[in-house]
């Protein structure tokens, strides 16, 4: 299971989690942060190897 902390509280030095996912969990998700109430794009790519980090954070203010 991997954490997903919201990028955008982290910036302003909060830990809020956004959900959870499991290892082999890929795609893009969407999911509405409760602590700045804004929607995140998390990109989740599959691990090729063990450098790689799993996840790509891009922060949308517009997405409803």
């Amino acid at each position: 299971m991997k954490d997903v902390i919201c990028p955008v509280c982290k910036a302003h030095g909060h830990v809020k989690l956004l959900l959870r996912v499991s290892d082999d969990t890929t795609g893009i998700l969407y999911p509405k942060c409760r602590g700045c109430r804004n929607v995140v794009k998390i990109v989740i790519r599959a691990k090729s190897g063990p450098k790689q980090n799993g996840s790509h954070f891009v922060y949308h203010d517009n997405l409803h």
